[in-house]
């Protein structure tokens, strides 16, 4: 198995490999190989192998007991999104508790990550709610389908991006 970026109740971070495309592919949950079918018009076995060869982001995948259950990753700007697999449909709760070092990793990259999500990905919506992420705006893609956007900002207790100042010397 590869290296882990992060570890927590039993799930692995770790770098997206070619050899865990196709595992998900043939595991991935209703929702999400509908979100492709409806959502994007684009075919998953195409789309998701072009994760490995794009430079503007970083992907990863979830593995539990060897097995990728999630792929996620955050563009350039602070863009995340992840993908679902049948059997994190089962495992949601585990997930869910580790998601937390998940977000702590992403903000390393931002201090704000914003999603854009399919407002029929009921899975996704609760997943970030349970998060900390705040909806904040709506809106309908050029084939009208509701989008929600959230937005997730680690900000110091001060309210700083920068966190807690130091004292300074005069």
């Amino acid at each position: 198995m590869a290296k882990a970026i992060a570890e927590s109740r039993g799930l692995h971070l770790v770098a997206l490999k070619p050899e865990h495309i196709r595992p998900f592919i043939d595991n991935m949950s209703d929702e999400n190989l509908r979100e492709f079918e409806i959502f994007y018009k684009m075919d998953p076995e195409t789309e998701i192998p072009r994760l490995l060869e794009s430079s503007s982001h970083a992907a990863f995948a979830v593995l539990l007991h060897g097995s990728p259950v999630a792929l996620t990753g955050i563009d350039c700007h602070g863009l995340m999104w992840a993908l679902f697999s049948k059997d994190l449909s089962r495992n949601f709760a585990k997930f869910a508790r580790a998601s937390s070092r998940l977000m702590s990793f992403y903000h390393t990259y931002h201090d704000c990550l914003h999603c854009v999500v399919w407002a029929e990905n009921a899975m996704i919506c609760q997943w970030l709610g349970w998060l900390g992420f705040t909806a904040t705006d709506t809106g309908k893609t050029e084939f009208g389908h509701d989008v929600i956007e959230f937005v997730h900002c680690n900000y110091g207790q001060d309210g700083s991006i920068y966190g807690t100042p130091r004292p300074a010397m005069h």
